[in-house]
């Protein structure tokens, strides 16, 4: 943010803007530096001015002239597009080159979460009719457009300024209460009649319709309207104090300017190579650390995972599968070691939330809508710091160790996202520039993908579809880049001992047949419906239990984490399915009963070759499935590290196997199909429900083969994908959007497709605090920005 810089009170011609925070460390370098400095000294902005002082500070180089302007009349869905395309954080408004007023990105997403307007309402533009001379009723539009509106208002805006020239011209008057509105005039150099004209035709606008000046109109949101005016309230933005935006162009050019231009003309080769190497550096050591810490956290999960059942006599370190037959079991009688289960699975549940409550609340969740707000734009404090890296790593180990219906693979990409913040301070160049840091951030995000499910393209094209705002061609380079290292790295450490990168491998080699398509559309269709059944109670829930409610005021968020996690383990004990961690059954339902590796348990899923299908069967699956989607409704959002795509994949997978039973069983008595694979329908389950949670479709579709090795059901996924995201999106957002809005961040979403009616005067402030080219001193200059909580000014002339 910042402030206008007008040359005079009477001359509002807008200059340019003074972003507040490099002034003020200016001057205050400045002061402090140079004994012949003081506070009385003059300052001037030489270049906006006529005006000379003898030895005065020349402040010119502060003024940013390449400030996004725009006319009242803009319509607020091309407003919408300017702040999520060029990534700026204020646009300005004006009319004849004079600045009427300004609109923050802060205050667009208030505008579009509650409604609320601006204090422009008394403009003709807004109120639809006007009346010119003679009491002839004149519509009104866009200066210079013809949107919206349509020619009519166009011509009796073009009729109410002829009107208010002739006035001017013939030395007549208008209205009485003129002299109580902001008195807006013209460029210096314009004419004398211009001037008049134009002063007279704002008085015309702002106070035709308003008997009370500028902003008296502004009443409590649904009272009467007032001279055929919407009266709305101007709310606070104070909620949103603790962020900061990020003006992408300023922070690019300001890369240029401090590192880029210096280099280029007059760095040496070594240094000009350096240059070029940082940018393929930095995201090659993310990629690196966030396989590293993702090989620790499988490596850890499955060895604590193991010590709920028993222990390792040869090894304590080894896991249940490693360690092979000198495992045992905590106690002999069933009893005991259900006792046992519970009570660790619980003690790991309450360590990772007194972990997170105590040094870090911000690694709590997946932590992808804290993502998605900072690539929109938006500094979020402690969310990328160390320390929430540290804990979010231990916590997230202790969760998913505990059987928490959880999942790792979303906290990932806030794990890869926070190392990114780390090492951007190994370079001047990322840790003094938001938005090259956000560069940073977006690779991140697709190396965190990578470790998590083995797929790098999946990876990036989740990066670009879900998290980032801001992608162009270079960052996409970047993240594959970091992607591949990560991948590479992760293959290295080999932590599941599996030899390879896919999580869940099957061998299928036969296309499903055509008659099996409209079974896949019903499963995506399933999907969509429990996803936005899942992100209604799950947002319901968290909104219960958010900070100051009165659930969270009488129960503590380590109290909350170990019920969930107490009924999580009583729950899941009694079947066989839920008992475990919930990849190792993902695993199992994911392979087909005549290709399943020989070693593998099948858990009573086959009779042999052949698919085992029983009523019993069904119900155990079904009630599984109802289970992990309970307990994953009550876990996601709670005080722990938790993500939501393992559970979400469990769910589908369990329905999908009991439609492909169905499926099979029908086949038998009407052969549509020359072979049924009900692992196959649990795989596009799978992705149909995680589709219809998260509403992402090209990334998932990559990652669903990614993950599973079966490039042949592409088609399948891209059907179940896209069914789930139409279904759902009919019932509402996505489940990382919706956190978003409970949570109040100041994300810009995409725009919808619709055509708003509003323009910018109808949200625009028009109350607005300048800075004057005038001389002034630089004591009182510097005052004026330290008391200021605004991040710039608008130079105005």
């Amino acid at each position: 943010g910042g402030f206008p810089l007008i040359s005079s009170g009477e001359d509002h011609t807008l200059l340019g803007y003074i972003h507040t925070e490099p002034l003020r460390r200016h001057l205050e370098k400045t002061l402090g530096q140079s004994a012949l400095m003081r506070e009385d000294f003059p300052v001037i902005f030489k270049k906006y001015t006529t005006s000379r002082v003898q030895g005065a500070l020349d402040l010119s180089k502060f003024v940013d002239e390449t400030v996004v302007r725009i006319v009242p009349e803009t319509p607020l869905a091309q407003v919408h597009n300017i702040f999520r395309q060029l990534g700026i954080k204020i646009v300005l408004v004006t009319r004849f080159a004079e600045l009427a007023g300004i609109i923050t990105k802060k205050s667009f997403v208030h505008h579009l979460e509650t409604g609320s307007i601006g204090h422009i309402t008394h403009d003709p533009a807004v109120a639809g009719t006007a009346h010119g001379p003679g009491g002839d009723d004149f519509e009104s539009i866009a200066e210079g457009t013809d949107n919206g509106a349509g020619k009519a208002v166009h011509n009796a805006r073009k009729a109410q300024t002829l009107h208010v020239r002739f006035k001017a011209d013939k030395g007549g008057s208008v209205d009485a209460h003129a002299t109580e509105a902001p008195q807006l005039q013209s460029d210096i150099r314009q004419s004398r009649h211009r001037r008049e004209s134009l002063q007279k035709m704002r008085d015309m606008f702002v106070s035709a319709f308003s008997s009370k000046g500028p902003n008296t109109n502004l009443v409590r949101a649904g009272t009467a309207e007032e001279n055929g005016l919407v009266q709305r309230v101007k709310k606070s933005l104070k909620k949103y104090n603790k962020y900061t935006t990020v003006s992408f162009p300023t922070e690019d050019a300001k890369d240029f300017h401090e590192h880029t231009s210096s280099i280029l003309s007059k760095g040496s080769r070594l240094q000009k190579f350096a240059h070029a190497l940082v940018p393929w550096l930095i995201p090659a050591l993310v990629g690196f650390l966030t396989a590293t810490v993702g090989s620790l956290i499988e490596v850890a999960s499955d060895w604590m995972n193991s010590l709920r059942f028993g222990r390792c006599l040869s090894n304590s370190f080894l896991g249940r599968e490693a360690c092979g037959a000198d495992w045992v079991a905590w106690s002999t009688s069933e009893m005991q070691a259900f006792a046992s289960y519970v009570v660790i699975s619980v003690a790991f549940a309450a360590v990772s939330a007194a972990l997170v409550r105590a040094f870090a609340p911000m690694a709590r969740g997946s932590g992808i809508p804290e993502v998605k707000t900072i690539l929109g734009g938006f500094v979020m404090n402690e969310v990328l710091e160390f320390k929430t890296l540290v804990v979010k790593v231990i916590g997230l180990t202790l969760s998913v160790s505990s059987g928490m219906s959880l999942g790792k693979e979303g906290p990932l990409v806030h794990v890869a996202c926070c190392w990114a913040n780390f090492c951007s301070k190994l370079s001047s160049r990322y840790v003094e520039n938001e938005a090259k840091r956000r560069e940073l951030i977006s690779t991140a995000a697709a190396a965190g993908v990578s470790v998590a499910f083995g797929t790098p393209l999946g990876g990036v094209l989740f990066s670009y579809e879900e998290v980032s705002t801001m992608f162009p061609q270079k960052t996409m380079v970047r993240a594959f880049f970091a992607a591949v290292i990560a991948a590479l790295s992760l293959s290295w450490y080999n932590p599941a001992g599996r030899g390879r990168l896919t999580m869940f491998q099957t061998h299928f080699v036969q296309m499903p047949s055509l008659a099996e398509y409209p079974w896949f559309l019903i499963l995506g269709a399933v999907g969509g419906v429990l996803g936005a059944v899942f992100v209604h109670f799950n947002i319901k829930i968290s909104a219960a239990r958010q900070e100051g409610t009165a659930f969270r005021k009488r129960v503590p968020i380590v109290a909350e984490v170990s019920m969930i996690a107490l009924v999580t383990a009583l729950t899941s004990w009694p079947l066989l399915f839920t008992r475990g961690l919930s990849t190792s059954t993902i695993q199992v339902l994911f392979q087909g009963c005549g290709h399943a590796p020989e070693d593998m348990d099948m858990m009573g899923l086959c009779a042999g070759d052949d698919t085992l299908i029983s009523m019993e069967l069904v119900t155990s699956l079904g009630l599984a499935a109802l289970l992990r989607f309970v307990q994953m409704t009550f876990t996601f959002g709670t005080g722990v590290p938790c993500g939501l795509f393992v559970p979400s994949l469990y769910t589908g997978a369990c329905l999908g196997r009991c439609l492909g039973m169905f499926v099979t069983w029908l086949n038998g008595h009407y052969h549509f199909a020359a072979a049924v694979d009900t692992g196959v329908y649990a795989m596009v389950g799978a992705a149909a429900v995680l589709g219809g949670v998260c509403r992402v479709t090209i990334s998932l579709v990559v990652i669903m083969f990614g993950l599973t090795g079966a490039l042949q059901l592409i088609v399948p996924f891209m059907l179940a994908v896209l069914t789930a995201k139409f279904v759902g999106d009919r019932f509402g957002d996505g489940i990382y959007d919706a956190c978003i809005v409970l949570r109040g961040y100041p994300y810009l979403h995409e725009p919808d497709e619709v055509s708003f009616n509003a323009r910018a005067c109808d949200i625009m402030d028009d109350e607005l605090e300048c800075i004057n080219t005038q001389p002034t001193t630089l004591g009182q200059l510097l005052e004026m920005l330290r008391k200021t909580t605004f991040g710039g000014f608008p130079l105005i002339s």
